[in-house]
């Protein structure tokens, strides 16, 4: 069937570059081949239309560019990727749904006047949108993922590389359980039982109304090598399951960044955090700028379980933070560590952004507001940095305990004897050094008790602590 090239290239971005302009008359699906200037396929089903394309080309022969006018593209079934990339394009995705916003019989929301991919898309090969909302291909929230990327050893039995994976930019995924979800399945293959996905990119992205929102995992691989780039990102309104995390990212290891980021009403209340990140981080990972907005249902924002060479700057919790394993933290408002195994972390204090540091444990169910534990075991904390945000106490704070942020502690005791405990348990803390200085020339006391021992400060007096790695095992410097 030839039709005139104007009637599908007018208001097409770069319409030459596109191998196929998708469009819909509400009814039927139709495939415009930009080559031939014919419309190659018709189906009720966008599926089907979208199938054909796939299959037309050999294994491993093309990259297949699809531009979709807006449309909504509804069908029950699942498009199966298998042979060639396919790369999505569309028109735009709304940066704010109210006016545009509508919702299907079945449930599902989509957008008007944009295009809307109501199906799901199970990719084996590597796939990217650009300026598109992926929706779903059941109802609302069923166990059903809107876009699935799987590194499977299904179609290279002995090779699970990406080199150039998936990119995701100025997308929508809504209506999913989860929204993306990247894995593998079939794994390991004889012989190998790594998987790697290098390269990829989520940007500019927003994932909403989904059950969960994302999930990066190793699947059924022993090991996981992942390089991505994730910013500039909006979770919202997504209800949660009660399986995993609203957002879950839990390759073995992580090279990239996450942030400039939005959370905010994600999750069940039964969840144990919001956002869960749990990787070594070989090659270095960058977590920042991360807001939580009005809060989300459960007890915590996020929990980071990390390794070395990650840096977590400006974030600024709803609830509380949980930490375990290696990091630098600029840190603000409440985190909390897990007490009974060693860590490995730096913190700078966030200007503006008091920092509550407690010991905790999410697994026996230790919420922020929960009592502190005191560390366990011998870890290395170090928050030397929190001396360019001094503490000062007097009189009417006696008995004063220390605080593990207390690195510079400013005593006046013109108004009275002073009493300053140490726990024991803050031996098991290397790395920081807590100053005392007494800045009052009174005749008053300042008795200092370090664990079972106790030492005088005198009128100007400085007494600097450290721990070593042991109850009740201190020396001072």
């Amino acid at each position: 069937m030839s039709l005139a090239k104007s009637i599908f290239l007018d208001r097409v971005p770069f319409a030459l570059s596109y191998d196929y302009i998708i469009y819909t008359d509400g009814t039927y699906v139709y495939a415009f081949n930009t080559v031939t200037k014919n419309i190659e396929f018709i189906n009720l089903d966008p599926v089907v239309v979208l199938q054909n394309i796939h299959n037309k080309y050999p294994l491993d022969t093309a990259v297949i560019n699809l531009y979709f006018k807006p449309g909504n593209y509804i069908s029950s079934n699942r498009l199966q990727v298998t042979n060639n990339r396919m790369r999505f394009f569309g028109l735009g995705a709304p940066h704010y749904y109210y006016g545009t916003l509508a919702r299907l019989p079945d449930g599902r929301y989509y957008h008007k006047g944009y295009a809307n991919l109501l199906f799901g898309i199970d990719a084996y090969k590597p796939i990217d949108g650009y300026s598109i909302i992926f929706g779903n291909n059941t109802n609302r929230n069923s166990p059903s993922v809107a876009l699935y990327v799987d590194l499977s050893n299904t179609i290279y039995p002995n090779s699970n590389i990406w080199t150039q994976g998936f990119e995701f930019v100025n997308c929508r995924f809504l209506n999913g359980d989860p929204g993306l979800l990247h894995t593998a399945v079939n794994t390991p293959a004889s012989g190998n039982t790594v998987i790697n996905s290098w390269n990829n990119r989520i940007q500019h992205c927003s994932f909403q109304f989904n059950a969960r929102a994302l999930d990066i995992n190793n699947g059924t691989a022993s090991n996981a090598g992942f390089i991505c780039h994730m910013e500039d990102l909006i979770f919202h309104d997504n209800s949660g399951d009660g399986t995993k995390s609203c957002i879950n990212i839990t390759p073995t290891n992580w090279q990239g960044v996450f942030k400039n980021v939005l959370i905010e009403g994600n999750g069940l209340s039964t969840d144990t955090y919001a956002l869960y990140i749990d990787t070594y981080g070989t090659g270095g990972l960058e977590i920042a700028n991360i807001g939580f907005g009005d809060g989300n249902p459960p007890p915590w924002d996020a929990g980071f379980g990390l390794g070395r060479t990650t840096t977590i700057r400006h974030i600024q919790p709803a609830k509380g933070i949980y930490l375990s394993g290696d990091a630098i933290v600029q840190a603000g408002a409440l985190f909390g560590i897990y007490p009974y195994a060693g860590q490995g972390l730096k913190f700078f204090p966030d200007p503006g952004a008091g920092t509550t540091i407690k010991f905790l444990n999410p697994g026996a169910g230790d919420t922020p507001s929960s009592a502190d534990r005191l560390p366990q075991t011998s870890m290395y904390i170090d928050f030397n940095a929190f001396t360019f945000v001094p503490n000062t106490i007097t009189s009417a704070n006696s008995p004063y305990t220390l605080n593990y942020t207390d690195a510079l502690l400013l005593v006046n005791a013109s108004g009275g004897n002073i009493t300053i405990n140490i726990p024991a348990a803050y031996g098991y803390i290397q790395g920081t050094i807590w100053t005392i200085k007494r800045i009052d020339s009174s005749t008053n006391t300042v008795t200092v008790n370090i664990g079972t021992t106790s030492q005088s400060l005198s009128a100007g007096g400085v007494l600097r602590i450290t721990g070593l790695g042991a109850n009740n095992s201190f020396t001072t410097l």
